[in-house]
């Protein structure tokens, strides 16, 4: 599945890159646009998910886990990990539930490639201008 989230950003930068080149000056304005709006959005969706379905399978499966790292305030009070303890957690990368495992790297894949989306677009941005 990460995998296809890697296809997914280099199709979409490609296709952005492709438009930008060969497309009408006119039309080819709006590629950044649109990488923006099929990008960053869709990452942001497929983290929300892959962060629900982690932490669904965590509170049934090591529910003292889920405990210690659940957000303590807020709309997710106790319902989800907090989005900080996500990264560089040592008791998460030691988890031995491989679809446990699985959800967790997808929802770190998924902030991942987010937040290259939003690099890219100022940079894309800034091709489109200095080629026209």
């Amino acid at each position: 599945m990460m995998l296809n989230h890697k296809n997914y950003y280099f199709t979409l930068v490609i296709i952005t890159l492709v438009w930008i080149f060969l497309g009408k000056e006119y039309y080819s304005n709006y590629a950044p646009i649109v990488l923006c709006f099929f990008g960053f959005p869709v990452y942001v969706f497929l983290y929300f998910k892959h962060l629900g379905a982690f932490s669904d399978k965590l509170r049934t499966r090591d529910f003292n886990l889920f405990k210690k790292y659940c957000a303590h305030a807020g709309y997710f009070k106790d319902e989800m990990i907090h989005s900080f303890n996500l990264f560089n957690n040592s008791d998460f990368e030691k988890l031995t539930d491989q679809e446990l495992l699985e959800h967790y790297q997808l929802a770190k894949s998924s902030v991942k490639y987010a937040l290259l989306i939003f690099v890219t677009f100022p940079a894309i941005t800034i091709l489109l201008i200095m080629i026209q």
